[in-house]
């Protein structure tokens, strides 16, 4: 088992994968959209062979950020997860702290993702997460590509795995947001990503309906806007 995209798109090809908004892929259409942002990745250079120097990703639960970490997966390139609402100066500390370049821009690649990809040590590092900071300036936690395998091994043993949708509303920079796209990778099942405009607490009509719509049957919430969404005067 890997966190790779292809190895899942060969094990369930036209299993349900993403859903964004309107738009839904299968593992086949996902992975075909990762090996572009590979072939962008691979010819800006910001592909690493030797999994030390990581790519800095600023990670929103939407399309382009989950096409740039599930690459960086597959590649065993690591990604340093920089929370959209730090401030500037925040995330050039990091970057800096972790020696990690930019994100190439999403934009076509000139050629093609050139594979296939070498086989890699699970205990590489697969994304370096930061603290929140409480009692100073944020540290960088690194988790390996086992470790998160063996959380994602975990979950499924404590839940079980069904034909499970897991909606991703959390910021992807968190561990409980990556970790919703690392389960349903192993598990080969759906992801459903809600990119809220602002707060979740300021988006629970739109967040309700997208559970709805989608036929969402897991999620991950704080208790805030869980208890929220529970309160809500409409019968749910």
């Amino acid at each position: 088992m890997s966190l790779s995209i292809f190895a899942a798109a060969e094990a369930a090809p036209e299993r349900l994968a993403l859903i964004v908004g309107s738009e839904r892929f299968t593992f086949r259409e996902l992975a075909r959209k990762v090996e572009a942002r590979l072939a962008t990745l691979q010819a800006q250079g910001a592909l690493d062979g030797d999994g030390t120097r990581p790519v800095a990703v600023l990670a929103t639960p939407n399309l382009p950020s989950i096409e740039t970490v599930l690459a960086l997966l597959t590649a065993g390139t690591p990604a340093l997860l920089l929370h959209p609402r730090s401030t500037l100066a925040e995330r050039e500390l990091l970057v800096q702290r972790a020696s990690a370049v930019a994100e190439p821009p999403h934009a076509p690649a000139s050629a093609p993702f050139v594979g296939p990809l070498e086989p890699f040590d699970p205990e590489r590092i697969a994304v370096l997460v930061p603290t929140s900071g409480t009692t100073g300036s944020p540290r960088l936690a690194r988790l390996s590509h086992r470790a998160l395998l063996a959380a994602a091994r975990a979950s499924a043993d404590h839940l079980g795995v069904e034909d499970d949708r897991w909606l991703l509303a959390l910021p992807l920079a968190h561990v409980g947001g990556l970790m919703i796209v690392v389960r349903s990778l192993v598990a080969r099942t759906a992801v459903v990503a809600f990119e809220p405009e602002g707060s979740l607490l300021a988006n629970l009509p739109r967040l309700r309906s997208a559970i709805e719509d989608t036929a969402v049957t897991l999620l991950s919430l704080v208790p805030a806007v869980l208890e929220r969404l529970l309160a809500a005067p409409e019968p749910w």
